[in-house]
């Protein structure tokens, strides 16, 4: 139950400071679906292989370059 309790905490944190353009915070959230991911090894292979393809998603998007500027713009 703690762990639940420190991944969503994590989740939130994240969201709340990449909204900020806190580099970290990025960094965090690919963390927290690379969690998701390895937890998932221990389910079915379709919950494995959605979890894979968020993070690839999560990757892309949090890593264009647009968002690489957006998280230089403010603070490191």
């Amino acid at each position: 139950m703690l762990w639940a309790g420190l991944v969503s905490v994590a989740a939130a944190v994240s969201g709340v400071y990449m909204l900020r353009s806190n580099n970290w915070a990025r960094w965090l959230a690919m963390a927290w679906i690379a969690f998701h991911v390895v937890l998932s090894f221990f389910h079915s292979w379709p919950e494995m292989a959605l979890h894979g393809a968020v993070f690839v998603v999560f990757a892309i998007i949090l890593f264009l370059p647009d968002a690489n500027k957006f998280f230089r713009s403010t603070n490191s």
